[in-house]
Protein backbone atom coordinates (compact mmCIF):
# COMPACT_ATOMS: atom_id res chain seq x y z
CA UNK A 1 0.00 0.00 0.00
CA UNK A 2 1.62 3.32 -1.26
CA UNK A 3 2.26 5.55 1.74
CA UNK A 4 1.53 9.20 2.10
CA UNK A 5 3.92 11.43 -0.42
CA UNK A 6 2.61 14.47 1.33
CA UNK A 7 3.83 12.95 4.95
CA UNK A 8 7.15 12.16 3.36
CA UNK A 9 7.91 15.01 1.67
CA UNK A 10 7.31 17.53 5.00
CA UNK A 11 9.69 14.54 6.79
CA UNK A 12 12.54 14.89 4.41
CA UNK A 13 12.65 18.37 4.58
CA UNK A 14 12.67 18.20 7.92
CA UNK A 15 15.75 16.20 7.71
CA UNK A 16 17.48 18.07 5.19
CA UNK A 17 17.18 21.21 7.42
CA UNK A 18 18.08 19.28 10.37
CA UNK A 19 20.87 18.04 8.66
CA UNK A 20 21.98 21.27 7.45
CA UNK A 21 21.83 22.49 11.21
CA UNK A 22 23.51 19.44 12.23
CA UNK A 23 21.24 18.38 14.48
CA UNK A 24 21.54 14.47 13.25
CA UNK A 25 19.45 12.79 15.93
CA UNK A 26 16.42 14.92 14.82
CA UNK A 27 18.08 14.25 10.96
CA UNK A 28 17.44 10.85 12.30
CA UNK A 29 14.00 10.71 13.59
CA UNK A 30 12.88 12.52 10.17
CA UNK A 31 14.76 10.45 7.68
CA UNK A 32 12.91 7.74 9.62
CA UNK A 33 9.90 8.52 9.24
CA UNK A 34 9.79 9.25 5.30
CA UNK A 35 10.98 5.46 5.35
CA UNK A 36 8.13 4.41 6.85
CA UNK A 37 5.76 6.28 4.63
CA UNK A 38 8.04 4.31 1.78
CA UNK A 39 9.92 1.76 2.87
CA UNK A 40 11.25 1.21 -0.74
CA UNK A 41 12.40 5.11 -1.01
CA UNK A 42 16.74 4.99 -1.82
CA UNK A 43 17.11 8.71 -1.36
CA UNK A 44 15.68 8.13 2.21
CA UNK A 45 18.11 5.84 3.07
CA UNK A 46 21.02 7.52 1.68
CA UNK A 47 19.97 10.57 4.01
CA UNK A 48 19.47 8.36 6.40
CA UNK A 49 22.81 6.48 6.29
CA UNK A 50 25.11 9.86 6.11
CA UNK A 51 22.95 11.07 9.32
CA UNK A 52 24.00 7.80 11.55
CA UNK A 53 27.50 8.03 9.86
CA UNK A 54 27.58 11.46 11.15
CA UNK A 55 26.81 10.35 15.07
CA UNK A 56 29.34 7.63 14.75
CA UNK A 57 26.61 4.78 14.81
CA UNK A 58 28.72 2.95 12.05
CA UNK A 59 26.61 -0.75 12.27
CA UNK A 60 23.51 0.99 11.85
CA UNK A 61 24.75 3.34 9.05
CA UNK A 62 25.99 -0.28 7.25
CA UNK A 63 22.38 -1.75 7.49
CA UNK A 64 21.07 1.15 6.14
CA UNK A 65 23.48 1.36 3.18
CA UNK A 66 23.35 -2.48 2.23
CA UNK A 67 19.31 -1.78 2.21
CA UNK A 68 19.28 0.96 -0.31
CA UNK A 69 22.01 -1.17 -2.45
CA UNK A 70 19.24 -3.56 -2.48
CA UNK A 71 16.76 -0.68 -3.75
CA UNK A 72 18.92 0.03 -5.99
CA UNK A 73 21.96 -1.93 -7.07
CA UNK A 74 23.23 0.34 -9.73
CA UNK A 75 23.90 3.09 -7.60
CA UNK A 76 27.52 3.19 -6.38
CA UNK A 77 27.43 5.42 -3.74
CA UNK A 78 25.45 2.84 -0.90
CA UNK A 79 28.73 0.39 -1.61
CA UNK A 80 30.87 2.94 -1.41
CA UNK A 81 29.68 4.15 1.91
CA UNK A 82 29.76 0.79 2.83
CA UNK A 83 33.19 0.27 2.26
CA UNK A 84 34.03 3.58 4.13
CA UNK A 85 32.04 2.26 7.11
CA UNK A 86 33.55 -1.44 6.91
CA UNK A 87 37.05 -0.17 6.60
CA UNK A 88 36.54 1.97 10.21
CA UNK A 89 35.70 -0.76 11.74
CA UNK A 90 38.12 -2.75 10.34
CA UNK A 91 36.90 -5.22 8.33
CA UNK A 92 39.42 -4.61 5.98
CA UNK A 93 39.04 -7.48 3.58
CA UNK A 94 35.45 -6.78 3.43
CA UNK A 95 35.69 -3.18 2.47
CA UNK A 96 38.37 -4.15 -0.45
CA UNK A 97 36.11 -6.49 -1.94
CA UNK A 98 33.01 -3.53 -1.38
CA UNK A 99 35.58 -1.36 -3.30
CA UNK A 100 36.19 -3.44 -6.31
CA UNK A 101 31.87 -3.95 -6.67
CA UNK A 102 32.11 -0.13 -5.88
CA UNK A 103 34.79 0.15 -9.28
CA UNK A 104 32.93 -2.19 -11.61
CA UNK A 105 29.75 0.14 -11.20
CA UNK A 106 31.73 2.98 -12.15
CA UNK A 107 33.18 1.34 -15.30
CA UNK A 108 29.52 0.12 -16.29
CA UNK A 109 28.67 3.63 -16.15
CA UNK A 110 31.66 4.61 -18.18
CA UNK A 111 33.09 6.49 -15.32
CA UNK A 112 36.73 5.32 -15.75
CA UNK A 113 38.28 7.57 -12.99
CA UNK A 114 36.33 7.04 -10.48
CA UNK A 115 36.79 2.98 -11.21
CA UNK A 116 40.28 3.92 -10.81
CA UNK A 117 40.27 5.31 -7.23
CA UNK A 118 37.96 2.89 -5.86
CA UNK A 119 41.02 0.02 -7.66
CA UNK A 120 42.98 2.06 -5.49
CA UNK A 121 40.87 1.84 -2.48
CA UNK A 122 41.30 -1.91 -2.26
CA UNK A 123 44.84 -2.18 -3.47
CA UNK A 124 45.82 -0.05 -0.31
CA UNK A 125 43.87 -2.13 2.24
CA UNK A 126 44.66 -5.49 0.80
CA UNK A 127 47.92 -6.04 -0.97
CA UNK A 128 49.00 -8.51 -3.67
CA UNK A 129 45.42 -7.85 -5.17
CA UNK A 130 46.82 -9.55 -8.43
CA UNK A 131 43.39 -9.13 -10.85
CA UNK A 132 43.09 -5.21 -9.71
CA UNK A 133 46.72 -4.44 -10.56
CA UNK A 134 46.19 -5.32 -14.08
CA UNK A 135 43.06 -3.34 -13.95
CA UNK A 136 44.88 -0.42 -13.02
CA UNK A 137 47.71 -0.80 -15.53
CA UNK A 138 45.62 -1.17 -18.43
CA UNK A 139 43.07 1.47 -16.99
CA UNK A 140 46.79 3.98 -16.70
CA UNK A 141 47.42 2.68 -20.24
CA UNK A 142 44.18 3.61 -21.83
CA UNK A 143 44.60 7.35 -20.05
CA UNK A 144 47.96 7.47 -21.51
CA UNK A 145 49.20 8.17 -17.72
CA UNK A 146 52.85 6.06 -18.45
CA UNK A 147 54.19 6.54 -15.14
CA UNK A 148 51.51 4.77 -13.15
CA UNK A 149 50.51 2.14 -15.56
CA UNK A 150 54.21 1.62 -15.37
CA UNK A 151 54.34 0.79 -11.92
CA UNK A 152 51.18 -0.74 -11.42
CA UNK A 153 52.99 -3.14 -14.15
CA UNK A 154 55.67 -3.51 -12.04
CA UNK A 155 53.47 -4.32 -8.64
CA UNK A 156 51.44 -7.02 -10.80
CA UNK A 157 55.02 -8.50 -12.09
CA UNK A 158 56.42 -8.41 -8.22
CA UNK A 159 53.15 -10.10 -7.05
CA UNK A 160 53.46 -12.90 -9.85
CA UNK A 161 57.21 -13.34 -8.37
CA UNK A 162 56.19 -13.96 -5.13
CA UNK A 163 53.64 -16.31 -5.86
CA UNK A 164 56.17 -18.49 -7.96
CA UNK A 165 54.96 -17.57 -11.47
CA UNK A 166 57.80 -16.11 -13.09
CA UNK A 167 56.68 -16.59 -16.28
CA UNK A 168 53.75 -14.31 -15.86
CA UNK A 169 56.10 -11.60 -13.91
CA UNK A 170 58.37 -11.38 -16.62
CA UNK A 171 55.54 -10.76 -19.39
CA UNK A 172 54.03 -8.18 -17.03
CA UNK A 173 57.48 -6.45 -16.89
CA UNK A 174 58.19 -6.32 -20.39
CA UNK A 175 54.47 -5.00 -20.62
CA UNK A 176 56.34 -2.07 -19.07
CA UNK A 177 58.93 -1.49 -20.60
CA UNK A 178 57.32 -1.41 -23.89
CA UNK A 179 55.83 2.03 -22.26
CA UNK A 180 59.07 3.24 -21.66
CA UNK A 181 62.21 1.15 -23.52
CA UNK A 182 64.76 3.70 -20.94
CA UNK A 183 62.71 3.49 -17.83
CA UNK A 184 65.65 2.01 -15.08
CA UNK A 185 63.62 0.74 -12.63
CA UNK A 186 62.05 -1.70 -15.48
CA UNK A 187 65.25 -2.67 -16.85
CA UNK A 188 66.41 -3.74 -13.10
CA UNK A 189 63.13 -5.95 -12.51
CA UNK A 190 63.77 -7.43 -15.68
CA UNK A 191 67.20 -8.91 -14.67
CA UNK A 192 66.12 -9.60 -11.15
CA UNK A 193 63.08 -11.87 -12.64
CA UNK A 194 65.70 -13.10 -15.15
CA UNK A 195 68.51 -14.10 -12.82
CA UNK A 196 65.88 -15.33 -9.86
CA UNK A 197 66.37 -12.70 -7.72
CA UNK A 198 64.26 -10.33 -5.47
CA UNK A 199 62.33 -7.35 -7.39
CA UNK A 200 62.74 -4.43 -5.51
CA UNK A 201 60.78 -1.15 -6.21
CA UNK A 202 60.85 2.11 -4.88
CA UNK A 203 58.38 3.46 -2.87
CA UNK A 204 55.28 4.90 -4.37
CA UNK A 205 54.70 8.40 -4.36
CA UNK A 206 51.79 9.75 -2.43
CA UNK A 207 48.76 10.73 -3.71
CA UNK A 208 47.84 13.70 -2.00
CA UNK A 209 44.04 13.23 -3.10
CA UNK A 210 44.43 9.20 -1.96
CA UNK A 211 42.80 8.52 1.74
CA UNK A 212 45.15 7.62 4.98
CA UNK A 213 44.36 5.10 7.15
CA UNK A 214 46.92 6.76 9.64
CA UNK A 215 45.66 6.69 13.25
CA UNK A 216 46.78 10.81 13.68
CA UNK A 217 43.99 11.40 10.66
CA UNK A 218 41.28 13.26 11.41
CA UNK A 219 39.07 10.29 10.03
CA UNK A 220 39.54 7.97 13.06
CA UNK A 221 40.03 10.48 15.32
CA UNK A 222 37.29 9.88 18.01
CA UNK A 223 34.36 12.57 18.03
CA UNK A 224 35.06 16.00 19.87
CA UNK A 225 32.64 16.10 22.59
CA UNK A 226 29.69 18.45 21.99
CA UNK A 227 28.15 20.71 23.95
CA UNK A 228 26.45 19.44 26.72
CA UNK A 229 22.43 19.71 26.82
CA UNK A 230 21.99 22.39 29.75
CA UNK A 231 19.16 19.64 31.10
CA UNK A 232 21.63 17.59 32.08
CA UNK A 233 22.30 13.63 31.57
CA UNK A 234 18.33 13.46 31.55
CA UNK A 235 18.45 15.98 27.98
CA UNK A 236 21.55 14.06 26.55
CA UNK A 237 20.17 10.69 26.78
CA UNK A 238 16.68 11.54 25.69
CA UNK A 239 18.26 12.60 22.25
CA UNK A 240 20.32 9.32 22.35
CA UNK A 241 17.08 7.04 22.78
CA UNK A 242 15.12 9.36 20.23
CA UNK A 243 17.50 8.55 16.86
CA UNK A 244 18.21 5.11 18.55
CA UNK A 245 13.96 4.38 18.56
CA UNK A 246 13.84 5.71 14.81
CA UNK A 247 16.31 3.22 13.90
CA UNK A 248 14.82 0.25 16.01
CA UNK A 249 11.13 1.17 14.15
CA UNK A 250 12.88 1.52 10.30
CA UNK A 251 15.46 -1.17 11.10
CA UNK A 252 13.66 -3.48 13.16
CA UNK A 253 10.84 -3.85 10.92
CA UNK A 254 8.56 -2.39 13.28
CA UNK A 255 6.48 -0.31 10.43
CA UNK A 256 3.18 -1.34 12.26
CA UNK A 257 0.73 0.72 14.09
CA UNK A 258 3.13 0.76 17.32
CA UNK A 259 5.89 2.23 14.95
CA UNK A 260 3.69 4.58 13.50
CA UNK A 261 2.99 5.84 17.11
CA UNK A 262 6.83 5.40 17.86
CA UNK A 263 7.53 8.27 14.90
CA UNK A 264 4.48 10.33 15.96
CA UNK A 265 5.98 10.69 19.27
CA UNK A 266 8.98 11.26 17.79
CA UNK A 267 8.24 14.10 15.86
CA UNK A 268 5.71 15.50 18.90
CA UNK A 269 8.64 15.58 21.47
CA UNK A 270 11.14 17.09 18.84
CA UNK A 271 8.55 19.88 18.72
CA UNK A 272 8.50 19.95 22.70
CA UNK A 273 4.65 18.77 22.33
CA UNK A 274 5.31 17.05 25.28
CA UNK A 275 1.89 16.02 26.02
CA UNK A 276 1.01 14.83 22.92
CA UNK A 277 4.15 12.95 22.97
CA UNK A 278 3.50 10.92 26.26
CA UNK A 279 -0.06 10.07 24.81
CA UNK A 280 1.70 8.64 21.25
CA UNK A 281 4.24 7.16 24.06
CA UNK A 282 1.62 5.40 25.66
CA UNK A 283 -0.12 4.44 22.66
CA UNK A 284 2.61 2.91 21.29
CA UNK A 285 4.03 0.97 24.79
CA UNK A 286 1.16 -1.05 24.34
CA UNK A 287 2.77 -3.35 21.83
CA UNK A 288 6.34 -2.23 21.64
CA UNK A 289 8.82 -3.32 24.84
CA UNK A 290 12.35 -1.24 24.06
CA UNK A 291 14.57 0.41 26.15
CA UNK A 292 14.87 3.87 24.25
CA UNK A 293 11.14 4.19 24.42
CA UNK A 294 10.74 3.83 28.21
CA UNK A 295 13.64 6.58 29.10
CA UNK A 296 11.91 9.06 26.50
CA UNK A 297 8.37 8.36 28.15
CA UNK A 298 9.52 8.45 31.65
CA UNK A 299 11.89 11.15 30.83
CA UNK A 300 8.93 13.58 29.46
CA UNK A 301 6.66 12.17 32.48
CA UNK A 302 9.11 13.76 34.44
CA UNK A 303 9.88 16.81 32.79
CA UNK A 304 5.93 17.38 32.88
CA UNK A 305 5.77 16.37 36.67
CA UNK A 306 4.13 13.34 36.52
CA UNK A 307 6.81 12.07 38.55
CA UNK A 308 5.61 8.53 40.35
CA UNK A 309 4.20 7.38 36.63
CA UNK A 310 8.29 7.72 35.22
CA UNK A 311 9.08 5.49 38.10
CA UNK A 312 8.63 2.48 36.43
CA UNK A 313 9.80 3.37 33.01
CA UNK A 314 12.96 4.67 33.88
CA UNK A 315 13.64 2.07 36.40
CA UNK A 316 13.30 -0.50 32.75
CA UNK A 317 15.38 1.93 31.02
CA UNK A 318 18.15 1.88 33.28
CA UNK A 319 19.19 -1.84 32.33
CA UNK A 320 20.37 -0.34 29.38
CA UNK A 321 23.98 0.62 29.85
CA UNK A 322 23.87 3.58 27.09
CA UNK A 323 20.44 5.15 28.97
CA UNK A 324 21.63 4.51 32.43
CA UNK A 325 23.18 8.20 33.09
CA UNK A 326 19.72 9.98 31.97
CA UNK A 327 17.40 7.28 33.81
CA UNK A 328 19.74 7.28 36.96
CA UNK A 329 19.09 11.59 36.41
CA UNK A 330 15.55 11.31 35.89
CA UNK A 331 14.58 8.82 38.86
CA UNK A 332 16.89 11.14 40.96
CA UNK A 333 14.43 14.15 40.05
CA UNK A 334 11.73 12.53 39.94
CA UNK A 335 12.35 10.77 43.66
CA UNK A 336 13.42 14.48 44.66
CA UNK A 337 9.86 16.18 43.36
CA UNK A 338 8.29 13.44 45.50
CA UNK A 339 10.47 13.99 48.72
CA UNK A 340 11.44 11.08 48.96
CA UNK A 341 15.08 12.28 49.38
CA UNK A 342 16.92 8.65 50.36
CA UNK A 343 15.99 7.19 47.07
CA UNK A 344 17.39 10.70 45.54
CA UNK A 345 20.62 10.71 46.33
CA UNK A 346 21.12 7.01 45.69
CA UNK A 347 19.79 8.07 41.88
CA UNK A 348 21.15 11.59 41.58
CA UNK A 349 24.85 9.53 42.85
CA UNK A 350 24.12 6.93 40.47
CA UNK A 351 23.99 9.32 37.81
CA UNK A 352 26.72 11.75 38.49
CA UNK A 353 29.25 8.41 38.79
CA UNK A 354 28.16 7.31 35.08
CA UNK A 355 29.17 10.87 33.77
CA UNK A 356 32.37 10.80 35.72
CA UNK A 357 33.66 7.52 34.61
CA UNK A 358 32.29 8.36 30.62
CA UNK A 359 35.03 11.83 31.37
CA UNK A 360 37.35 11.02 33.85
CA UNK A 361 41.15 11.49 33.71
CA UNK A 362 43.00 8.77 32.30
CA UNK A 363 44.73 8.30 35.75
CA UNK A 364 41.84 7.73 37.36
CA UNK A 365 40.08 4.21 37.21
CA UNK A 366 36.53 3.16 36.80
CA UNK A 367 36.85 1.29 40.31
CA UNK A 368 38.45 4.26 42.02
CA UNK A 369 35.43 6.50 40.95
CA UNK A 370 33.17 4.00 42.18
CA UNK A 371 34.65 3.45 45.69
CA UNK A 372 34.64 7.54 45.83
CA UNK A 373 31.05 7.75 45.21
CA UNK A 374 30.33 4.11 47.29
CA UNK A 375 31.80 6.67 50.18
CA UNK A 376 29.75 9.63 49.40
CA UNK A 377 26.69 7.68 49.55
CA UNK A 378 27.20 6.09 52.61
CA UNK A 379 28.44 9.55 54.44
CA UNK A 380 25.24 11.25 52.85
CA UNK A 381 22.48 8.53 52.84
CA UNK A 382 21.55 8.97 56.54
CA UNK A 383 21.80 12.57 57.00
CA UNK A 384 18.48 14.58 58.48
CA UNK A 385 15.93 15.35 56.12
CA UNK A 386 16.61 18.59 55.98
CA UNK A 387 20.04 17.87 55.23
CA UNK A 388 19.67 15.72 52.43
CA UNK A 389 17.21 18.23 51.04
CA UNK A 390 20.04 20.44 50.46
CA UNK A 391 22.26 18.16 49.96
CA UNK A 392 19.90 16.74 46.51
CA UNK A 393 19.69 20.15 45.53
CA UNK A 394 22.66 21.05 44.81
CA UNK A 395 23.38 17.76 43.19
CA UNK A 396 20.52 18.24 40.92
CA UNK A 397 22.26 21.62 40.24
CA UNK A 398 25.58 20.14 39.59
CA UNK A 399 23.97 18.15 36.76
CA UNK A 400 22.31 20.69 34.88
CA UNK A 401 23.78 23.89 33.18
CA UNK A 402 26.18 24.36 30.49
CA UNK A 403 29.56 22.88 31.77
CA UNK A 404 27.76 20.14 34.21
CA UNK A 405 29.88 17.13 32.39
CA UNK A 406 33.32 19.17 33.90
CA UNK A 407 31.82 20.05 37.39
CA UNK A 408 30.84 16.71 38.10
CA UNK A 409 34.73 15.54 38.49
CA UNK A 410 36.03 18.29 39.60
CA UNK A 411 33.18 18.29 42.54
CA UNK A 412 34.24 14.26 43.25
CA UNK A 413 37.73 15.33 44.04
CA UNK A 414 37.35 18.31 45.49
CA UNK A 415 34.95 16.20 48.06
CA UNK A 416 37.40 13.52 48.16
CA UNK A 417 40.20 16.21 49.12
CA UNK A 418 37.81 17.91 51.76
CA UNK A 419 36.98 14.10 52.84
CA UNK A 420 40.80 13.42 53.38
CA UNK A 421 41.19 16.37 55.51
CA UNK A 422 38.44 17.79 57.48
CA UNK A 423 36.50 14.47 57.62
CA UNK A 424 32.42 13.64 56.33
CA UNK A 425 31.07 16.99 58.15
CA UNK A 426 33.39 18.75 55.82
CA UNK A 427 32.07 17.03 52.69
CA UNK A 428 28.07 17.76 54.23
CA UNK A 429 28.91 21.81 54.82
CA UNK A 430 30.62 22.24 51.23
CA UNK A 431 27.28 20.59 50.07
CA UNK A 432 24.83 22.79 51.83
CA UNK A 433 26.84 25.73 51.40
CA UNK A 434 24.57 28.43 49.04
CA UNK A 435 26.43 29.87 46.36
CA UNK A 436 27.54 33.22 47.24
CA UNK A 437 29.21 30.66 50.38
CA UNK A 438 31.53 28.42 48.05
Amino acid sequence: MPGNRELYERAMNMGYNAAWDKDWSQAIAAYGQAIQEFPDDHEAHISLGLALLEVGRLDDALRVYTRAHQINPTDPIPLEKSADVLEKVGRLKEAAQQYINVAEIYLSQRDLDKAIFNWQQATRLTPGMVAIHAKLAQAYERLGQKAKSIREYLVLAQNFQRLGESDKALRAAQRALKLDPKNVTTLNALRAIESGSDMSLPAAEKDPNARTNDSNTSTTKLPIVAEADPLGPIGETMTYAMAMLATFVMEGGALDASGGDALQALELQRQAINDQAIQAYQRAEARMNHPALKMNLGGLLVLTNRNEEAIKHLGEAAMHPQLAPGAFHALGKAYFAMNKHKQAINYLLQAAQAVDSAHAMSSETDMQIADSYEHLLEVLQNRPAETLTAINKRFNDLLTGKEWKQRIGETRRQLEDTLRNQGEQGVVDILVATRSNE
